[in-house]
């Protein structure tokens, strides 16, 4: 996953410290009537995270949709500014 490659890059030029976190999951679900399958359904789910520490301000970011990855980056700085800095 190249993006996430990328994204760091991006945390660094902006921040002392950051972190990604990255899940994936997938999920087949069968309803059953009379010993035979009605229903059946898939599904496939993800997160990201990004956390930021830059001057001893914390920032945090999280999103189910990855390709929002720089909207998500923005967003964790930003929030990060506005905290209180960490001993």
């Amino acid at each position: 996953m190249v993006w996430i490659e990328e994204l760091i890059r991006e945390a660094e030029q902006s921040v002392d410290e950051d972190e990604v976190f990255f899940v994936e999951g997938e999920s087949v679900a069968a309803e059953l009537k009379q010993k035979k399958v009605s229903r059946a359904t898939a599904t496939r789910d993800c997160g990201l995270g990004i956390y930021t520490i830059h001057e001893g301000r914390i920032g945090s970011s999280s999103t189910t949709n990855p390709a929002e990855w720089r909207a998500r980056l923005k967003a964790t700085i930003a929030n990060g500014e506005l905290a209180t800095p960490q001993d």
